[in-house]
């Protein structure tokens, strides 16, 4: 017989995947429009680096936008937890745990912003990279899970996660090294690529969340996959 989630216990982490994504979001557009108080030039998308918007010797709204990347990888977790009860294999098992040490280290980045600079660029280097395990772990017991077809839905938005992570780890990164010596003397190219792929990541891996959380809902209120969940097995099946 076929799982499905309570629907009450989905519900719960849909509303607090939702909460953490406007709490995520706000903090990001409070820290960005705020940024320019204490620099010469505003925020950018296209040549700032996330971390920047919690960095505290730089940033006026630092703590606001580090609480609420802390709120937003919390309210994160059950839907991980959740994706992986639903596929319900051992590689979907492992693909949960690498999504929680990626919640985890996302929660370090922001306890120690760039004012602690040794221990967050070994806090961000860990979320990359268990970011990128995450989602290729999923969108790979996904693929080969054969219990709910709702699922396949995430595979497209998997390949792009996948696609985005590859491409910020691969790329070379001595123009941070180079930044990091003196900022406020580095000239920043108008498009920074690194800086760009790493809001993708972080947008790519909001739409996965996106896409994970309707795809749970949609498996657990859906009549019909109740109705097929409560049949009662043949007579083949029952021996």
């Amino acid at each position: 017989m076929k799982m499905t989630l309570p629907r009450p216990v989905v519900f719960s982490a849909a509303v607090a995947a939702l909460t953490g994504k406007i709490v995520l979001l706000a903090g990001i557009g409070a820290s960005a429009i705020a940024y320019g108080e204490l620099n010469s030039e505003p925020y950018s998308l296209s040549n700032h680096f996330i971390s920047e918007l919690g960095w505290v010797h730089r940033s006026p709204r630092a703590q606001w936008f580090n609480w609420s990347a802390i709120v937003f990888c919390s309210l994160g977790l059950p839907i991980i937890f959740l994706m992986g009860i639903q596929i319900r294999t051992l590689l979907g098992y492992v693909s949960l745990l690498c999504g929680a040490s990626m919640l985890l280290s996302g929660i370090a980045v922001a306890l120690f912003p760039m004012d602690y600079m040794g221990a967050h660029i070994r806090a961000a280097g860990a979320f990359f990279l268990t970011y990128f395990l995450t989602v290729t772990l999923f969108t790979i017991s996904i693929w080969l899970c054969k219990r709910k077809s709702e699922l396949r839905i995430m595979l497209p938005v998997g390949v792009l996660c996948i696609f985005v992570a590859l491409s910020f780890l691969v790329l070379p990164k001595g123009s941070i090294s180079r930044a990091l010596r003196n900022f406020e003397e580095f000239q920043r190219p108008d498009v920074w690529w690194l800086a760009v792929l790493e809001w993708g990541v972080l947008f790519s891996g909001l739409l996965w969340g996106a896409v994970a959380t309707f795809v749970l809902c949609k498996i657990s209120f859906s009549r019909s996959g109740n109705r097929a969940d409560e049949q009662p097995p043949t007579a083949g099946e029952s021996k």
